[in-house]
This record gives structure tokens, C-alpha cells and sequence, in this order.
């Protein structure tokens, strides 16, 4: 009997008795504890003690699996990733919660299938890397997540180096170990969290537009050798179930998805003709986003996240920019950058056409000052001696390795930027690459939305109206009608400057809609706009307002039921009248009135002390603050058809606030926040406070009348839990909400 034979024979034993061994119990989808009680304990992976998985249909999971790992191709064939209902029970040390949800092979290659103890012996047992969705709960406010096999990811090097990302600015996953148990069989795996709203959220940025390197090309693609097709093989959109929300968000996809594109196009061209393979810049060279983000991956010996179907993108349409999201880099923390080895993959200069900045490298060497990030990436491990040694010198390496950038005269940056503008030539150099591997594959040229249609124009001539449906798998399968597809634009895509208007003061941008009159008194540090429809807005970035008076007079709003149809957010990203975005407002004040906006004035992604604000007449939410820092010294708002102030992913402090005639909520705090405020007036309001989702307030004084609910405190989203609300002076009759998973305590005067 040849040796594969008995290794076969063995598989099956081992497949048979784990059938008799797996079996599923009836599993109800709640936590047996209050998740209001427990905020910060439930956000720390060190409190998750097991995840375990129970599959009804163990038999087929298990066959399913066997498959995979006895089959003889490298890669994980695509008919073998297979979906099954999952019971998941989260084991905390102070409680558990149980949930049902749906699992699914992970990866793309053979090492995502293995043995728990590594060898073949009669105390096997397959274990695989899952793709996990939970159709109800969350786990670290994930709602989708992989547990991955350590080896796949470096173990330990995937949790140091997601955390050392993040306290860079960049987007990247939550990761930690967690012991687990699947049908029985027990392992330690890496949690990571998937690409989805949650984790923009969690790394404070509102929900966009998601792209990827598109992997269908290259590998188990017909009869093609794996890679053969790679130069054609571009990018894709994630989240297409965002792209269908409307008007504005396809706007905003089919933007950037061109813009990408572009950048993918190149990369073929140049790997074709200069073998130069990771060559992609979605936003102009000036931007240092991508360069700061190469350089940290190169320092952590991650070349493989640079590989182009690796990539993973958020749009930023607040300031039209791409921003990198970190995936698989294969890093090795450990061990000195060799720029040599580098080179002969692809010159570096084409990974950094430009040094890094002196203060990113400066930036990189403060990382731990304050012992938070050792306390983070031991709170996400099991071993902690081991996992302290580990710490200590991979985080050292890494600083080392990022000094280089500026000690090192002997690295070559090139001082030509990249080509930012589309090249014909690489155009016809993609079909005519295309026609030579005979690939079935139409090429779209043009899509333009017309009034509940698009209109999608094909290289061939070909003209198709088409519903969002079919675009949205044109844009994320780079399918139409069962056959494959690319969107080539010919045009240079972009934000067109024709319809706003951009002024300058100090270091703020303010963009503003064509329709903006604005006045500058610049030794008063006053700021004043005038809307001439109830639609025109204004942005306002990355600045200093420091004692800045910043008024907004907008018209009164007057909406016909086309408008009122409309997305809460224009083709920019803007739910804002007044839009305040990434910018320092201390000692600030803002007096807005009118508009016919989603928000009168939103604060997103900024910091501020002594702050006023005063709106009245708003056409829904007067202020509305996301992923903030606000201390405000007075809230004064009369009249919002929807929430007076409505916060979510902060902190915020209010001293003083009076608030009238607000249609819902007058306070509404939100996914994770926490607000503290000393006196809160509420008169003639539906709700006068609201907490959600995580979040905890507290309120020294409350006086509330004619309002129809006092307070409000619950689980509004699944990636969150309960929240928690306390009063200590508290006046107010009408009647309190709670729910099951929230806790609220008051003090009536």
C-alpha cells in the first residue's frame, strides 16, 4: 500500500470517530448578564476566555473539511467553501452569551486547513480557519470575524503589528489570540475582525465605500495558471450593499471605484513591462498617506500586505482620499528590514517614491511612551511571559527599522513622482493583454445614473439601461449577466472643483457649495455664511479655530417629497449644513440657524475645550458630533425637527444646556460614547435623554418638562450592547424606557 494510501485510510478513521464525538446542543441567543453592566470588560479580549462553536449538521462540516484537506490542489477550491448554521457561545470571565450565526471556510490556500498538535498521530484532529457572521450579537462590536490559524497570520506579529498600525492613525483590524473550541476539537486562534462598517467605526470613521484587490482572476480561474492573469486582475467594491442605498452613495462609489481602477491599471502596465509588482497610489503623491503606510509595512517586513489583491481600501469622501486598511502583511517584527532583498522584489523607489516624513518617523519612535500599547497587545494574548520577550523586541526592531528611512543615505527614493494622469497607452496595453491569454472578458466604459437607471456603456459599442442591482455586481464581482466584466473609465475621474469653491484661513480648508456667500473678518477671527438655497453647506478642515466665531444663516427649509427622498448625506459625504471636520475648537463658538440639511452643524473627528454652541430652527438635527473630544461650555438649541444634540463614538462634557422644542431626542448619546454634563434643561421635547449602544453618561442635574419620555436607555445596533445612564438630581414625570440589557439609577429631587 503506497504511503498516500495510508495516509488516506487514517484521515477516514479520523473522520469517523469525530462524527460519533460531535454533537450540538439547543443554544438561546442571549448573554446571562447585563452588557450595561459590563462596557469596558466586554470591549477586552483578555475577558473572553473560550468561543465555542457547535455545527448542527456536524457530518457535513466535517466532510466538507476532510474534503478540503485531502484535496490535492494548493489552493482551497471555491466549491468547497461551504456555508453552515452555527450556534456560538462567547465564554467571558464574568458570563457568557450565546448567539446563532453562520460559518464558512476562510483563506485561500491549504495552510488554513491543518492538525491541532501539528503531526499526524491518533490524537489528531483537523482544525481550519472560519469565516464567522453572527446573525444576531456581536464579539468585540464584530458582527463578522475570522479565527484564523496562528501560523497563517505569525501569531504573535499579526497582534503587535495590527495594534502598532493603529496607533499610527491607520485603519486595521481588531486581532487578538482566543482560545476556541469547534465541534469539540479546541485550538488557539487569532480573532480578527473583517472589513466591514464596524471596524470604520471602531477606528473612528463614518461608513464608506470599501475596495479590495479582486483575487477571481487569480487563481482556480478555468484552466489559467495561478498569477497568469494577474495584470488584469484590478479592484472591486466590498461593502455593495452601501453602493445600494442611494443616489449619493453610488455617486460617491462610482468616483472612487474609477479613481482606483486608474491605479490598478497602472500596476498591471508597469508589472508587464518594468516586473515592478507593487506600484499602486490612489491618491496623489502629495498625500502622504500611502508612503507613511509603505514605509511602516516595509519596517515590519510586511511586503506581502503590499502585494496588490492583499489591499483593502476606504474612501474618504469628507476629503476625497483613499486611506489604506491593514491586511495579511506576513509580518515579522522581529527581524532587521533588508532593503537589499527588497530591491531585487521591486525597487523600493516604487514603493517609496519619497522618504516618509520626519514626523512619522518621529511618531513611530514614541509608540509605548505612555505604556498603552504594551498594555493593549498583552490584554490580546494568552502566554503573556512569552508574549512579553516578544513585545520588547519586536517593538524595538520595528523603531530601528524605521530610522533607517532617515539615517540610511544609501536607500534610493526617486524624485520623479508617479504618472498621475491616465496613460491611452495603458489602456490599449490592458485589451490587447487581455486578447493575447484569450480571456472572455467585456470592458465597460462608461456608467451613468439616470432617474432609477443606469445607462452602461461597453468598449464593444453596446449600450445597456441596467437597475442598481446589476451595477452593484458589476462593481463587486466584476460580473454582468454571467460573464465577466471590468470598468475601465477613459476619463480622469475626480471631484470636479467646478461645483464648489475653496478659501483658505491659516491652515483650514473650507470648501463651500457654489451657492455660499461668506464673510471673513479676520482680526475679530469671525467667520460668516449665507445660504442662497437651503441646500448649500460648508466644510471646514484640518485647522485651527481657536476663539473663532463661526456663524451659519441658513433659509428657512422648504422640501419637496423628491428631496425629502434623498439620502441624509449629499455626493460628498456631507450630512451638514456646517461640517467641522478634523479640526482643534477651543474656546470656539457657533451660532447656525436654518438650512434644510441632515444636520444644521456636525463635528466629526475633532477636539475642543470652552466650546458654545447655539442653533435654532433646525430642519432635523441641530448638532450632530461623531469620533469627538468636546468639552462645551454652553448648548443652547431651540426648535430641530428630529435630535437637538445627538453624539456617538466620544467623549463629550457639557456644563450648561437648555434645550426646546426638540421633535425626538433632545440628548442622544450613542455607539459608544460617554458624556458627562452638569446641568441639562429639556422643555417640550419627545425624548429629553437617550443612551444607547455602550455608552455611559452621567448627569449631575436634570429638569425636564413636557417631555413624553425622561430617559431612554437601550441597545439600538447589534455590533453594540446595552448602556448605562445615571441621574443624581433628576426632575421629571413622564415615563422612563429601559431595556433588558441596560442599567439606569436616578436621584428625584
Amino acid at each position: 500500500m503506497s504511503n498516500y494510501s495510508k495516509k488516506s485510510d487514517f484521515l477516514k478513521k479520523i473522520f469517523f470517530l469525530s462524527l460519533l464525538i460531535f454533537t450540538s446542543s439547543n443554544i438561546r441567543s442571549d448573554c446571562n448578564f447585563l452588557t450595561g453592566e459590563y462596557i469596558d470588560e466586554i470591549a477586552n479580549p483578555s475577558e473572553i476566555s473560550l468561543i465555542e462553536i457547535e455545527i448542527p449538521k456536524s457530518s457535513k462540516y466535517f466532510k466538507n473539511l476532510f474534503e478540503i484537506y485531502s484535496s490535492k490542489s494548493q489552493n482551497i477550491p471555491p466549491k468547497l467553501r461551504k456555508n453552515f448554521k452555527a450556534n456560538v457561545t462567547i465564554h467571558f470571565s464574568f458570563g457568557m452569551c450565546n448567539y446563532q450565526g453562520s460559518i464558512r471556510q476562510s483563506g485561500d490556500w491549504k495552510d488554513h486547513v491543518g492538525l491541532n498538535d501539528g503531526q499526524l498521530t491518533l490524537n489528531s484532529q483537523l482544525i481550519r480557519s472560519l469565516d464567522v457572521k453572527l446573525k444576531e450579537g456581536n464579539i468585540a462590536n464584530a458582527v463578522s470575524f475570522k479565527l484564523l490559524i496562528p501560523d497563517t497570520r505569525n501569531g504573535l506579529n499579526e497582534v503587535l503589528g495590527s495594534l502598532i498600525l493603529k496607533d499610527l492613525g491607520f485603519i486595521s483590524p481588531e486581532t487578538f489570540e482566543v482560545n476556541t473550541s469547534v465541534n469539540g476539537v479546541n485550538s488557539v486562534m487569532l480573532f480578527q475582525e473583517k472589513s466591514t462598517k464596524e471596524l470604520l467605526e471602531k477606528n473612528l470613521r463614518r461608513e464608506g465605500p470599501i475596495f479590495e484587490g479582486d483575487e477571481s482572476l487569480l487563481w482556480s480561474y478555468k484552466n489559467y495558471d495561478n498569477f497568469e492573469l494577474e495584470p488584469l486582475s484590478l479592484s472591486r467594491l466590498v461593502n455593495d450593499s452601501w453602493f445600494e442605498k442611494g443616489e449619493n452613495s453610488q455617486a460617491i462609489v462610482l468616483n472612487a471605484f474609477a479613481i482606483l481602477q486608474q491605479a490598478y491599471l497602472q500596476y498591471g502596465y508597469i508589472n508587464f513591462n518594468e516586473k515592478n509588482r507593487l506600484t499602486i497610489f490612489p491618491n496623489l503623491i502629495a498625500d502622504d498617506t500611502f508612503i507613511n503606510y509603505h514605509s511602516a509595512l516595509l519596517a515590519m517586513n510586511g511586503i506581502h500586505g503590499l502585494r496588490p489583491h492583499n489591499r483593502k481600501y476606504y474612501f474618504n469622501a469628507l476629503d476625497s482620499s483613499f486611506q489604506p486598511i491593514y491586511y495579511d502583511g506576513d509580518l515579522t517584527l522581529n527581524r532587521a528590514t533588508d532593503f537589499i532583498e527588497i530591491e531585487s522584489h521591486a525597487p523600493i523607489k516604487s514603493i517609496l517614491p519619497k522618504k516618509p516624513r520626519i514626523a512619522f518617523i518621529e511618531l513611530s519612535q514614541q509608540l509605548n511612551k505612555n505604556g498603552f500599547l504594551r498594555k493593549d497587545f498583552l490584554n490580546r494574548v494568552i502566554d503573556k511571559n512569552e508574549a512579553e520577550n516578544f513585545f520588547q523586541n519586536g517593538l524595538k526592531q520595528f523603531k530601528s527599522n524605521m530610522l533607517i528611512y532617515q539615517t540610511n543615505e544609501q536607500i534610493l527614493f526617486s524624485k520623479e513622482l508617479i504618472n498621475e494622469n491616465y496613460v491611452k497607452e495603458k489602456y490599449d496595453w490592458y485589451q490587447k493583454f487581455q486578447s493575447k491569454k484569450e480571456v472572455n472578458q467585456q470592458i465597460i466604459t462608461d456608467i451613468i445614473y439616470k432617474d432609477n437607471y443606469f445607462d452602461v456603456s461597453f468598449k464593444s459599442g453596446k449600450t445597456y439601461k441596467i437597475i442598481t442591482k446589476d451595477i452593484s455586481n458589476i462593481l463587486s464581482k466584476n460580473e454582468f449577466k454571467d460573464q465577466r466584466v471590468a470598468y475601465l473609465p477613459l476619463i480622469n475621474f475626480g471631484t470636479n472643483e467646478n461645483e464648489f469653491k475653496n478659501v483658505s484661513i491659516g491652515n483650514s480648508l473650507i470648501k463651500m457649495s457654489k451657492g455660499i456667500e461668506i464673510e471673513i473678518t479676520e482680526d475679530k477671527k469671525t467667520l460668516k455664511f449665507i445660504q442662497s438655497n437651503s441646500f448649500d453647506w460648508v466644510l471646514i478642515s484640518g485647522g485651527d479655530l481657536t476663539s473663532w466665531k463661526i456663524i451659519f444663516k441658513g433659509l428657512d427649509n422648504v422640501l419637496d417629497k423628491k428631496e425629502i427622498d434623498k439620502q441624509r448625506f449629499n455626493n460628498y459625504g456631507l450630512t451638514g449644513c456646517l461640517t467641522i471636520y478634523d479640526s482643534l475648537l477651543d474656546q470656539s463658538s457657533f451660532l447656525v440657524s436654518g438650512g434644510g440639511c441632515e444636520d444644521s452643524l456636525n463635528i466629526v473627528n475633532s477636539l475642543g475645550t470652552n466650546v458654545t454652541l447655539i442653533v435654532q430652527d433646525a430642519h432635523a438635527d441641530a448638532v450632530d458630533a461623531d469620533f469627538s473630544q468636546l468639552s462645551i461650555k454652553t448648548l443652547d438649541i431651540k426648535n430641530a425637527g428630529n435630535d437637538c444634540f445627538d453624539v456617538s463614538g466620544g467623549e463629550y462634557q457639557i456644563d450648561y444646556a437648555i434645550l426646546n422644542n426638540c421633535q425626538d431626542k433632545a440628548i442622544s448619546i450613542g455607539e459608544k460614547s460617554i458624556l458627562t454634563a452638569n446641568n441639562l434643561i429639556v422643555n417640550d421635547s419627545n425624548i429629553a435623554v437617550a443612551a444607547k449602544d455602550l455608552s455611559k453618561v452621567s448627569v449631575s442635574m436634570l429638569d425636564a418638562t413636557n417631555v413624553n419620555v425622561c430617559a431612554e436607555v437601550k441597545r439600538k445596533k447589534q455590533e453594540f450592547g446595552g448602556a448605562k445612564l445615571e441621574i443624581n438630581n433628576y426632575l421629571c414625570s413622564a415615563s422612563i424606557d429601559i431595556d433588558s440589557e441596560s442599567l439606569f439609577s436616578k436621584r428625584e429631587l
